[in-house]
């Protein structure tokens, strides 16, 4: 192969990655709306103490995306849900697949990569980064479907390179069993695993110890994750013939709308279905075709030829089961089959047809014609290829503007006090969920109010009396009066005397005091699993506007059968004016006098 032409094919594959960085720093959404509002729920949660593992594995629609709750839930720790910093995964995730595609083309060419290697690299890559997929690009919520997409990936093409290892068949399980967590579609890369293996045997009827294996991981998996799955969504269900043509428009949406791009905006969903059915009745008839002519060759475990099968059987199964759900899910009907996220899976079906007809006629020793009217249609066709995809990606640069447009709109949504807003129906649809999860965003100061300013008070004074233990059945109360509005937090410390404390909770209570009663404000746990010496803990009540003048009254109570053998304890402080009394220790204060050292934190609008 010729240098100069090496170099031209490995800047053009370069380019589609390229594209992509700069249309996701384009186009990002950075506010929280839709189904991304879930995850403030179980964020809430963790910064509350009451976060427990099922808040995580539960389901969410028809999957369980544990692996998607988990990695955000993190982000989301160690950043303050700053949104933008949950793009690091998406492309991680995007740039890993392509690598993993070009790192399994490479063993698939038997690390000799010649003209053929590299132009089915370029082919890939065009297809891997295209804009038809735009909906997973543009929206971080989508690491779902990229993170599966690259398990799922990583699950099939270990298999395909090393059929006949122990090591990569349990590997890949590990990563269906992450995908399935991630995304139900994981658990059909099982099922073309399980089908794939059985029919590369000599004899059909007997089973291997793979096909064995992978019977068992999906009995397992589906054990373990389908009770509690609402598998009805009240939708209704479509005919054969709608549920036919859904899959076919489905499965020829990556080809076709590469070639003549019909997105206008972000939500733009096409009605018009029939060049995708018939660019899918082709892709799948060329399929179906191929498959049935490699048959024989599939007993090989070739590469290639595995790739082919798995691929293609994990397109059409999740082409039937979105079909299954989508095709008579709304007024749209076959046409959500047009959705530019479900191109992420359809593309499998293509996919595992150029990487067995670009590697056949290398392996079999009959490269293509070097000379005449053949070289001239190849190359004709190829350039006519990248020619129509150069101008989708140009044309879908309007797509990513608008997605930036809309992240714009989207901010107005997000106001000082969590207030509504006639923004609102662009953040989610039902006007009590986005209330609940906008205060929540505004009660713990995430994501779009983490850049609120603040001013901190000081109840008591900087010198130290004593610490009271925290242990089994003690009650502490510490009533003080608020002398500004918008109250928004408070924090306190709490001492291990130099020791690591027993794991128990401490539970915390704010009432408001009005004519002498107690009405309830808010309430939450303390693990002292996390605390060590001077920690700084938050108590968050949520957002108080009118709080100047008012008294509340601050408890924190220890179970009398909590395991407290090494306590933690609550610093009190001198008096420092009459804005805390002394705290009360199970109804009595200490001699002391001390007050709970309680910082008041307000907001500035």
């Amino acid at each position: 192969m010729h240098r100069p032409l090496r170099i031209l094919l490995v800047g053009l594959t370069v380019l589609p990655p390229v594209y992509l960085f700069i249309m996701i720093q384009l186009g990002a959404i950075t506010f929280p709306f839709w189904d991304h509002l879930a995850l403030i729920h179980v964020i809430a949660k963790y910064h509350d103490g009451s976060l427990h593992f099922s808040d995580l594995i539960a389901p969410h629609n028809q999957t369980r995306p544990l692996t998607y709750r988990t990695i955000y839930l993190i982000n989301a720790i160690l950043t303050d849900w700053d949104i933008r910093s949950e793009y690091i995964y998406m492309y991680a995730a995007i740039y890993s697949l392509w690598a993993l595609h070009l790192y399994a083309l490479w063993r698939i060419w038997e690390r000799k990569p010649d003209t053929s290697f590299y132009l089915t690299c370029l082919v890939a890559t065009v297809f891997l980064f295209s804009p038809v997929g735009h909906n997973n690009h543009w929206w971080s919520m989508m690491l779902q479907l990229n993170l599966a997409d690259l398990l799922i990936a990583a699950g099939l093409l270990n298999v395909a390179l090393r059929p006949s290892s122990w090591p990569a068949h349990v590997l890949s399980a590990v990563f269906l069993w992450l995908a399935s967590y991630t995304l139900t579609n994981g658990i059909f890369a099982f099922i073309t695993m399980i089908a794939t293996l059985q029919l590369s045997r000599p004899r059909l009827k007997e089973l291997d110890r793979f096909v064995l294996f992978w019977i068992a991981n999906l009995v397992c998996l589906l054990i373990v994750y389908l009770p509690g799955i609402p598998l009805e969504d009240g939708a209704a269900r479509p005919t054969p013939l709608a549920m036919l043509w859904f899959v076919l428009v489905y499965l020829g949406n990556p080809v076709m709308s590469l070639l003549w791009f019909p997105y206008g905006n972000l939500y733009d969903l096409p009605i018009p279905t029939l060049w995708n059915g018939a660019v899918g009745t082709i892709v799948l008839a060329i399929s179906l075709f191929t498959l049935w002519r490699a048959r024989e060759e599939l007993r090989t475990r070739r590469p290639e030829v595995m790739t082919l099968f798995l691929f293609s059987g994990f397109a059409v199964i999740s082409a039937t089961a979105t079909a299954w759900g989508r095709a008579a899910f709304d007024q749209y009907g076959v046409s959500n089959a047009n959705a530019s996220r479900y191109s992420i899976f359809a593309l499998y079906l293509t996919l595992g047809l150029v990487y067995y007809y670009a590697r056949r006629p290398v392996r079999d020793g009959r490269l293509a014609v070097t000379g005449g009217r053949g070289a001239l249609v190849s190359a004709a066709g190829f350039t006519l290829f990248l020619l129509l995809a150069t101008a989708t990606y140009v044309r879908a640069i309007t797509v990513y503007e608008s997605a930036h447009d809309f992240n714009e709109l989207l901010a107005n949504g997000y106001v000082a006090q969590g207030a509504p807003t006639d923004f609102d129906k662009y953040l989610f649809p039902d006007e009590k969920y986005l209330m609940d999860a906008r205060a929540q965003i505004y009660r713990l100061g995430l994501g779009p109010y983490h850049a609120r300013p603040h001013m901190a008070v000081r109840l008591g004074s900087d010198r130290f009396v004593e610490a009271v233990p925290l242990a089994g059945g003690t009650v502490v109360t510490q009533t003080f009066t608020v002398d500004r509005d918008e109250l928004s937090n408070l924090t306190l410390q709490l001492v291990t005397w130099g020791r690591h404390p027993s794991w128990y909770t401490v539970a915390w209570a704010l009432y408001e005091i009005t004519d002498g009663a107690r009405m309830p404000k808010a309430k939450g746990l303390i693990s002292t699993r996390d605390v060590w010496d001077w920690k700084t803990v938050k108590i968050e009540p949520g957002a108080i506007a009118n709080s100047a003048g008012k008294v509340f009254e601050l408890e924190f109570k220890v179970d009398p059968g909590a395991s407290t053998g090494d306590p933690v304890g609550l610093p009190l402080y001198a008096q420092k004016g009459d804005t805390a009394p002394p705290a009360l220790i199970d109804g009595q204060p200490k001699p002391s006098g001390g007050a709970v050292g309680i910082t008041l934190n307000y907001e500035r609008n």
